[in-house]
């Protein structure tokens, strides 16, 4: 959870940061911590965090390897081609 506090820290001075830590669609924006995923809400000076979730799965271009469970690149709402 450290994680997230610094990246919540972080925010103050660059509330958009670039991929692949930050992402944005809409007003919504998704910000990578470590295990975590943050969403928040950029409305002029406030930045509203709406929700932290642990993530399920790593993306594949994430250096660090499979997710817990071994889900290198699956994930629970999206089924697998075949």
């Amino acid at each position: 959870m450290r994680a997230v506090g610094e990246a919540v820290a972080a925010l103050a001075d660059d509330p958009c940061p670039p991929p692949p830590e930050g992402f944005h669609r809409g007003r919504y924006h998704r910000l990578r911590a470590g295990e975590y995923r943050i969403m928040y809400v950029v409305e002029e000076d406030v930045i509203t965090i709406e929700r932290v979730d642990r993530r399920l799965f790593r993306h594949p271009d994430d250096a660090r390897g499979p997710g817990p469970g071994g889900a290198a690149h699956s994930s629970p709402l999206r089924p697998e081609a075949g």
